[in-house]
């Protein structure tokens, strides 16, 4: 975890989020998703200091701004992730967190090779559903009207979810960036409210594994043999991995790059192979632990694999 004083960026979200959660008062918790310069985030943190607020951005430069302009405020119950909501909703936090996840004014990404980026797309739906607390709100303002019908049209049809609430041009509790934007180009502001009515839970892709090793009883490969994997691939279309580049220190430790995408989660991350006495050992490298997706475990077991059987 990353603060000064109050705001905090969770580095590892996943071994913090519980520990937050666990000394929340008997205020809401709330979530924004994509939080930009994170004006509506801080104004809800500072309208209801009870509560606790998280945000999750994709944007390390939105993250920076929210984090200080939060500190700024002396806002303590603030929570930046940097990472994919699709992802970190699913695997960091418990089921059924949140009293009301926002999002405003979120990319429409109009364009068809974008379609499974946009909220209504995959199972997005389930994911925000199960983070939802029963009774639970998801609201939405967009400018986009096709986005938003849709989102309408998909959202309002589970059967989990009531619409509660449909609104144009009806002002937020504060006027973020974007909604000047578009207001100022005389664009309609569309709002909707889905209101969780059952319970509905997912289950986790990584199913809790926080550590993925293996050990080899032959002597470490050399930095040419890592280098030979450099380009090499595998995987289905929806989850796919790749090697990239190697390094070796003085010591004798390599690392290899591995970049992975399942369903869009993309990641990036070093294994670490360290020579023992007569073996090797093949670890994630703690500085970049990755979630153990199916796509990362999948290119960690190759790697084992084609280590294990070139000597």
């Amino acid at each position: 975890m990353s603060s000064t004083n109050n705001t905090v960026i969770l580095e590892r979200p996943r071994e913090t989020v519980a520990d937050i959660l666990g000394r929340r008062s008997d205020g809401p918790a709330i979530l924004e998703i994509g939080f930009g310069n994170g004006e509506f985030l801080a104004h809800l943190a500072a309208q209801s200091p009870d509560g606790t607020f998280f945000g999750i951005e994709v944007s390390m430069q939105a993250i920076m701004r929210t984090w200080k302009r939060a500190n700024r405020m002396y806002l303590d119950n603030v929570f930046l992730l940097y990472g994919d909501a699709r992802f970190l909703l699913r695997e960091c936090f418990p089921q059924e967190t949140f009293d009301h996840i926002y999002m405003n004014f979120p990319c429409p990404w109009p364009k068809n090779r974008h379609a499974k980026r946009r909220v209504t797309s995959g199972d997005f739906g389930d994911t925000l559903v199960s983070s939802l607390s029963v009774g639970g709100v998801f609201e939405l303002a967009t400018d986009d009207p096709v986005f938003g019908f849709e989102a309408r049209q998909k959202l309002g049809s589970r059967p989990d979810l009531d619409l509660e609430m449909e609104l144009q041009n009806t002002p937020g509790p504060v006027t973020t960036k974007y909604e000047r934007k578009w207001l100022d180009q005389s664009k309609d502001i569309l709002r909707f409210g889905f209101k969780k009515n059952r319970a509905f839970s997912l289950v986790p892709v990584c199913g809790g594994e926080t550590e993925v090793h293996a050990t080899l009883e032959r002597e470490c490969p050399s930095l040419d043999d890592l280098s030979l994997l450099c380009g090499r691939e595998g995987g289905t279309s929806e989850k796919r991995w790749v090697f990239r580049e190697s390094y070796r220190s003085a010591e004798g430790v390599m690392l290899i790059e591995v970049v992975t995408s399942d369903d869009g989660f993309q990641q990036s991350f070093f294994v670490r192979i360290v020579p023992k006495t007569g073996e090797c050992l093949i670890k994630a490298d703690r500085m970049t632990r990755p979630f153990w997706t199916p796509a990362a475990k999948s290119a960690f077991g190759d790697l084992a694999a084609i280590l294990g059987a070139s000597g």
